[in-house]
């Protein structure tokens, strides 16, 4: 359990979340177990937290997943609860924890690279005829007057 707690804080002096936000987190979950089993909510607290900690090396990212998501953590205490041996609860556990340790690859966010220009070709950017075009006393076609 203390390790637990310990690697919470190393989540939150790396910035990667705030002390008032991982607490709030914990803090919701307990509330939700109370509610289920009044006056156990921090007994069944550190029992899911044992149970996150045999399926997860990192307890403290599921259960931050879980405080930041009730519908996560209601499918989790449904597993327990439609499987007394507590089978079905380690296997939802264990398939958060995989969606929570294993990084995603990201969605570039970048613009498209321009069309690549072959040899002999002419960009139509600064300096082509396109633009001049649209510009008054330019002749359609050629750059100025005596270009070709």
């Amino acid at each position: 359990m203390t390790d637990h707690y310990e690697r919470a804080g190393k989540l939150i002096e790396q910035g990667l979340v705030t002390e008032p936000d991982f607490v709030e987190k914990d803090a919701t979950i307990r509330r939700t177990l109370d509610n289920l089993a009044r006056g156990k909510g921090d007994e069944l607290a550190d029992f899911l937290i044992s149970q996150i900690a045999l399926v997860s090396d990192d307890s403290e990212k599921l259960w931050y997943k879980l405080g930041a998501s009730p519908a996560t953590l209601n499918d989790v205490l449904d597993a327990y609860h439609l499987d007394q041996t507590g089978a079905r609860g380690i296997a939802t556990l264990a398939k958060l924890a995989r969606e929570v340790t294993t990084p995603t690859h990201r969605q570039s966010r970048a613009p498209k690279p321009g069309r690549q220009l072959q040899g002999g070709q002419r960009s139509r950017g600064i300096g082509s005829s396109a633009g001049k075009a649209a510009l008054p006393g330019c002749p359609p076609t050629g750059g100025h007057p005596g270009s070709p």
